[in-house]
């Protein structure tokens, strides 16, 4: 620091400055503090700091266009990935995508589809704001914090769903 508090340079020597230099532990630490902060930066100032994927708001934005879709709609954008997802535990389910046999060795099979929103970030903030304050009543999260954990998702479905309306939103794939 200078004579007037004003941060020159920050210094550990705890750590290495050089990451090639530092252990898994060091490493993962940095990482972790740099994720941390990207999170504080975006909560503290609006900034958007934090990867989509990664973003609270983004997600849940994405989680109420989904539940906004129609039947018909819901199977146009994810019916392949759900198709896929079920030939693996029911056999009558023909798999859409031929994927290599060493795929179906694995113990864990993660699939990715591409969804994003057509709005900007401040306004999904502010749908889901509104959305908040729509649908969760003192009632409705003492029913939900009440609930067990294998009806929960049945109960948040029939708490939000009907209540939401998003057309604003527009979720598709991305080629």
């Amino acid at each position: 620091m200078d004579e007037e508090g004003e941060i020159l340079a920050h210094e550990a020597d705890d750590y290495a400055d050089n990451p090639s230099e530092r252990t898994n532990e060091e490493d993962e630490t940095f990482s972790q503090v740099r994720r941390f902060a990207r999170w504080h930066v975006y909560r503290e100032t609006g900034y958007d700091t934090v990867p989509a994927s990664e973003n609270p708001d983004r997600i849940a934005g994405v989680l109420l266009a989904i539940l906004n879709l129609d039947q018909a709609e819901f199977e146009k954008y994810f019916g392949t990935l759900c198709r896929q997802v079920g030939s693996r535990d029911l056999s009558d389910v023909e798999p859409p995508l031929n994927l290599p046999q060493d795929v179906y060795n694995e113990q864990f099979i993660v699939y990715h589809q591409h969804v994003y929103l057509e709005d900007d970030l401040e306004t999904i903030q502010q749908e889901i704001r509104q959305a908040g304050s729509e649908v969760l009543t003192e009632q409705t999260i003492q029913e939900l914090v009440t609930t067990d954990s294998q009806n929960f998702f049945s109960k948040a479905s029939s708490v939000s769903y009907p209540r939401l309306r998003y057309t604003q939103y527009f979720a598709k794939r991305r080629a």
